[in-house]
This record gives C-alpha cells, sequence and structure tokens, in this order.
C-alpha cells in the first residue's frame, strides 16, 4: 500500500494532468465506447405469464478492457482519481473563468454520482439503499479487480436473489458515468 502512494506522490502536477488526458483519450476510444455500451432492462409482466424481465449488456471481454481504464478515475487511491484532479487543476489555474468552469465540471460529476441516489429507480436489499456507486465499487473491487474478501463477500449477499438488478445497476452507472 505504501509503494502506491510514493508512485502516485512522484508525478508532478503536469505529468498528472498529462497522465489523465491520456486515460481520457484511451476511454473515449475504447472498442466499448466506440461500438456502443448498450445497456438495457426490460421488466414486462401479464396475467398468464407473471414478470418476466429481458437485459443487454456489453460484452464481458471489451467490459473487463474498459475497467481497466475506467477505474482509475473513480478509485480514490489512482493518481487521476477525478476528484484528485479538480484539486490539483484548482490550486494551478490562473484563470478566474477556467475555475468558474472547473466549478461546473466538479458539480456536473457530482450531480451524476447522486442521481442514482435520488433518481425514481431504488435498489433496496434487506431494509438497506444501495447506491449504484456503492454496487458499481463492490463489482470493481470485488469481483473485477481486488478479490477484497469483504467487497465479495458483500457482493455476493446482493447478487444472491437480485443479481440481474444489480448487474444492471452497475453497468448502468458505469455507462452514465462516462
Amino acid at each position: 500500500m505504501a509503494r502506491r502512494n510514493t508512485i502516485q506522490n512522484s508525478f508532478s502536477v503536469r505529468e498528472n494532468l498529462e497522465l489523465f488526458v491520456q486515460r481520457a483519450e484511451e476511454l473515449l476510444n475504447s472498442r466499448l465506447i466506440l461500438n456502443g455500451f448498450g445497456t438495457s432492462l426490460s421488466f414486462n409482466f401479464d396475467r398468464v405469464n407473471g414478470l418476466s424481465f429481458s437485459s443487454k449488456q456489453p460484452d464481458e471481454d471489451l467490459l473487463r478492457s474498459f475497467l481497466l481504464t475506467f477505474r482509475k478515475f473513480v478509485s480514490n487511491n489512482e493518481a487521476i482519481f477525478l476528484f484528485k484532479v479538480f484539486n490539483l487543476c484548482q490550486q494551478h489555474l490562473n484563470s478566474d473563468k477556467l475555475k468558474e468552469h472547473l466549478i461546473d465540471a466538479r458539480q456536473l460529476w457530482s450531480q451524476q454520482m447522486q442521481s442514482g441516489k435520488t433518481g425514481k429507480v431504488r435498489f433496496t436489499k434487506n431494509g438497506r439503499l444501495l447506491f449504484p456507486e456503492y454496487v458499481t465499487d463492490l463489482w470493481i473491487n470485488g469481483y473485477y479487480f481486488h478479490d477484497s474478501p469483504d467487497k465479495l463477500r458483500e457482493l455476493q449477499e446482493v447478487l444472491s436473489d437480485d443479481s440481474f438488478l444489480a448487474r444492471h445497476i452497475f453497468l448502468d452507472h458505469t455507462r452514465s458515468s462516462c
């Protein structure tokens, strides 16, 4: 863990911002984005068959490849974690107009992250409201990248009865964050 912090702190401000731009371009040019992230979840209810659902998900290999870079923007231990980059820019920008744009960008990102908390769809498991960024963190750190025992157990608990919904929340939150 200390090694990671040493690596992050060794970037100059310019190097950090250049890395941010490079990784953002990688995301924009990823096959997942270029091919269309396309997620959907549909529910159908009729009196004879009851409730059914269908789900469209991106190709798993393209998703894994995309997540390699995406996680760097949303994981607070990463050099290009979006709020760290916002803070760097705030500290080093000289232009008031650019600082205003930065404030707008920060507010837009915060609203995007809050939309799962204030939107119309709620996901509650055992009386606990599960926010999209939380479910996304479970997928990223409990399944895709870190095999954290606690996060994996939490994810398995979330998936036990509602796997299609938890998966869709993760995918939709990731897609809408781009």
